[in-house]
């Protein structure tokens, strides 16, 4: 799962080891308009971000290096792509995270 390897479990305290990552969860719930290449545009802009990538349905997901003040980033984050987040899938290092196929994602080089 993005943000670690978990044993026995899916739970916050079934994480042993934290991979140093958050996962983005961007939704067509909370952006209408969402215009997935333009996000990946975007995402050139904020130095943690590596990595953006269609979802399975409308919306897309990313990869991000987890700052230390979590919610400052996703703040930052929110800022720069235009977007609002799914913060409850964000911050849980639990939500699960299918990847889907998207021939261009946006990779940091």
């Amino acid at each position: 799962m993005p943000h670690g390897m978990f044993i026995n479990g899916r739970r916050a305290d079934n994480l042993v080891r934290p991979s140093g990552f958050m996962q983005l969860d961007i939704d067509t719930k909370h952006n209408p308009r969402l215009c997935v290449d333009e996000i990946k545009r975007r995402a050139v802009n904020d130095s943690s971000i590596i990595l953006i990538a269609k979802s399975a349905g409308s919306g897309c997901w990313g990869l991000v290096r987890r700052e230390a003040d979590g919610d400052a980033q996703l703040d930052r984050i929110e800022s720069i792509l235009g977007v609002t987040l799914d913060r409850c899938n964000s911050r849980s290092v639990a939500a699960l995270r299918f990847a889907s196929s998207d021939p261009e994602p946006y990779l940091k080089p």
